[in-house]
């Protein structure tokens, strides 16, 4: 099965379940052990920096207008997800031993297809895949909660929102002047979202290592209705980003 089509599997409530084992199995662990070998003097840092490198599938939640004057009949339109990366700095304030605030801005092009399928007059169907393409700048902002350390280890949640804007934004395309094949589904070109997820630190002789999964969710409609063979079907269109991230901090 490939890794994007398992993206779809997750939700919020299994990133929070995953993340609440973790937790619970890691404060079991710290009482059983309270050895620090490597970084010793990390969490004395008021601030630190780093990078993060992510893999990521991006899809649409979608809301179909079921509008009978709508005149094409359309069979179906499936919302296909499809894959991507991140790159990002990391800028971390520590407020406590467990509680840090992290800014994350970095880039992430994604790809994101509507598969139309219409049925003609003389019965046949009429397909068409409407590729979004976007390359977004992302202004992050997460509060994170990190377990006491067990030796190297740790685990963690975050959870916070963000700010993203399409560089590549299509959103002032006439699509009055196309045909059916140049058409495209626009959309705004800034987008909020909400994350949440979890993960694991271990803390290396010389650098932490930390591996990552969060959901990002939309909270705006970002389709741009201009009424449009394939802009009429829809009724909003809500991003959703499923990450693995892998982070470096010094």
């Amino acid at each position: 099965m490939r890794f994007h089509t398992l993206a779809r599997m997750f939700s919020v409530r299994n990133i929070a379940l995953m993340a609440f084992v973790m937790l619970c199995s890691a404060t079991q662990a710290q009482k059983s052990s309270a050895k620090i070998s490597n970084l010793g003097g990390f969490d004395n840092k008021d601030y630190h920096f780093g990078v993060q490198l992510s893999y990521n599938t991006s899809d649409f939640f979608v809301r179909r207008n079921f509008d009978p004057s709508f005149q094409d009949s359309i069979l179906s339109l499936q919302n296909i997800n499809q894959p991507g990366f991140n790159i990002a700095i990391i800028a971390s304030l520590n407020l406590s031993k467990n509680f840090s605030i992290r800014f994350i801005p970095g880039i992430s092009p994604k790809e994101r297809i509507l598969r139309y399928s219409f049925l003609t007059p003389d019965g046949r169907s009429l397909n068409y895949d409407k590729t979004v393409s976007s390359f977004f700048i992302d202004i992050p902002l997460n509060l994170k909660y990190r377990t006491d350390r067990i030796n190297n280890f740790a685990a963690y949640v975050i959870a916070g929102g963000q700010l993203s804007r399409d560089m590549a934004s299509q959103e002032k395309v006439n699509n009055e002047r196309a045909g059916l094949e140049d058409q495209v589904v626009k959309i705004e070109q800034i987008d909020w979202l909400l994350n949440a997820g979890g993960g694991f630190d271990f803390f290396m002789p010389y650098f932490k290592f930390g591996i990552e999964l969060k959901m990002e969710y939309g909270l705006r409609n970002i389709l741009i209705q201009d009424n449009t063979r394939f802009s009429s079907p829809l009724q909003s269109l809500y991003s959703r980003n499923f990450v693995l991230s892998l982070t470096f901090e010094g």
